[in-house]
């Protein structure tokens, strides 16, 4: 594993600083990992929901994965629409 740190700047939010690591990462894939993920070894099923099992899937499927999980008041989140997806 590689972990690599990009300074961005202006915070002009996520898509940004994702942006500013492309001229260190170029088009390998990456994973994005965010300081407030936590998982609960006592809530979370860890045999899914876990960064091994996503690039296995990115791997299989060649399509890029997100860990979300349902919450009451979404005004205090960033939303995601599933419906459709496996």
């Amino acid at each position: 594993v590689t972990i690599m740190q990009v300074r961005q700047g202006l915070a002009k939010g996520l898509g940004h600083a994702v942006l500013c690591a492309h001229p260190v990462v170029g088009d390998e894939p990456v994973a994005v990992i965010l300081p407030d993920v936590i998982l609960d070894e006592y809530e979370s099923d860890l045999s899914q929901e876990n960064l091994a099992e996503m690039i296995k899937r990115f791997d299989e499927t060649g399509s890029s994965q997100i860990m979300v999980e349902p919450v009451d008041d979404v005004t205090a989140y960033g939303v995601v629409d599933c419906k459709g997806v496996d």
